[in-house]
């Protein structure tokens, strides 16, 4: 690929993190979002950003991780697994608005023999990344929750079907993955990777259902969303500043604020995310 050709998550994946594809392909094999309708970005740069993200996250928390009984692979997963639901036959033919249920009922799958409460922390944890809320505001707002049932029901229902290019896709980021994450870390994404090539259809089981919808592993799913949902927006803002600028222009025009209004709005949306010094580590 041309230099000129490279999706901007390519290119800061290469010169900021020093890691090039393996895959030479014209366009990227598969997208990592849509604007008005058409395929944009790299879903391999994207989840590989995310994965680099939550490793620098990982030294500053930690420590404060396993105090909650979380390990390093858990948040990784979790990195991992976010956007999985992006390389479904649905999601590429625009018909899948809730990519977040997707990966949270492939992830319940796909860490089929982990431990029950763990399983359903990352789950839970990937479910949620596109809230964007304070963890005390979403565990004091129980309809969230109660709406994302509904949704799992109507969608855990029906097949989920990977799409061709997914086995290219996660081969390249097994690759990616292994060439930059300590060994340990690299070894456990490289096994989830290997899973998720095995099959390629998944469904929501009753037995797993309500896994992702209760809130007794939330002393765990809520620091891993929080981090989560960090190292994606991290990750996202390799896109360039024009698909932020689209993502605030939206956000504005359904406020329908004046501009002092809507700067307090975004005051009170973002000021909690400058710095990874939580107060949810203390819940």
């Amino acid at each position: 690929m041309g230099e000129s050709m490279k999706e901007p998550e390519c290119a800061v994946l290469e010169t900021v993190f020093g890691l090039r594809c393996p895959l030479s392909c014209l366009q990227p094999p598969v997208a990592s979002y849509f604007d008005n309708g058409e395929r944009k970005g790299c879903w391999i740069a994207h989840t590989m950003l995310t994965l680099a993200e939550s490793i620098e996250l990982l030294k500053q928390t930690e420590k404060a991780l396993r105090r909650k009984g979380l390990e390093p692979k858990h948040l990784l997963a979790a990195a991992l697994l976010h956007d999985i639901g992006k390389l479904t036959v649905n999601y590429l033919n625009g018909k899948d608005q809730f990519h977040n249920i997707t990966s949270a009922v492939i992830a319940l799958n796909v860490l089929g023999d982990w431990g029950q409460e763990e399983r359903g922390a990352v789950a839970q944890a990937v479910l949620l990344h596109h809230e964007y809320r304070m963890w005390r505001e979403l565990i004091e707002t129980p309809q969230i929750i109660s709406d994302y049932f509904s949704l799992i029901i109507k969608k855990g229902k029906k097949k989920i079907t990977m799409s061709n290019e997914y086995i290219d896709a996660l081969g390249a980021l097994d690759a990616l993955s292994v060439s930059y994450l300590p060994q340990e870390l690299g070894n456990a994404c490289r096994e989830i990777i290997s899973r998720l090539k095995a099959r390629s259809e998944y469904y929501l089981s009753q037995r797993d259902e309500h896994d992702l919808v209760r809130w007794r592993v939330a002393h765990k799913s809520l620091p891993l969303y929080y981090l989560l949902q960090l190292a994606d927006n991290r990750a996202a803002s390799a896109r360039g500043g024009q698909y932020w600028r689209n993502q605030l222009k939206e956000f504005a025009e359904e406020a329908r604020r004046s501009a002092s209004e809507f700067s307090d709005i975004l005051i009170s949306k973002f000021k909690y995310k400058a710095s990874v010094y939580l107060t949810f580590l203390k819940y």
